[in-house]
């Protein structure tokens, strides 16, 4: 997306390596343990409800322990202004869901940060 390479490139200019990859959250190539951060922003609202567990246990097996993820979902279908068609958020939940959703996977939230354009931000650890 022209967000992922606006990132990318403020990284490189500032000395980071960058390696970006479009892959399924539910199957991520990566081995255990492999970061100290995941970022998962307007992802979760895409992923059909029956996998969400997966992709976030996914989360949970390449954090190393103690890492920390921050979650990001919608919590509403958008439309189009102008055709009224529903773009491609398929579980939309309330936030009490995704908490607990989150919690069941291994992660203790740590702080909730609400955004006024219907999304949550949920700081997580792993346990």
């Amino acid at each position: 997306s022209r967000h992922s390479i606006m990132a990318k490139e403020y990284w490189e200019k500032n000395g980071v390596e960058v390696k970006c990859l479009v892959e399924g959250a539910t199957e991520l190539p990566f081995e255990d343990n492999s970061f100290q951060c995941v970022l998962c922003s307007d992802v979760l609202e895409h992923i059909p409800g029956w996998d969400i567990e997966k992709a976030l246990k996914e989360a949970i097996r390449v954090l190393v322990y103690g890492g920390k993820a921050f979650f990001i979902p919608c919590l509403s279908k958008e439309e189009n202004p102008v055709s009224g068609e529903i773009y491609t958020h398929i579980t939309i939940k309330p936030v009490a869901w995704w908490r607990g959703k989150i919690e069941e996977a291994g992660f203790k939230i740590l702080s909730e940060l609400d955004f006024e354009s219907n999304h949550v931000g949920l700081m997580c650890e792993r346990k």
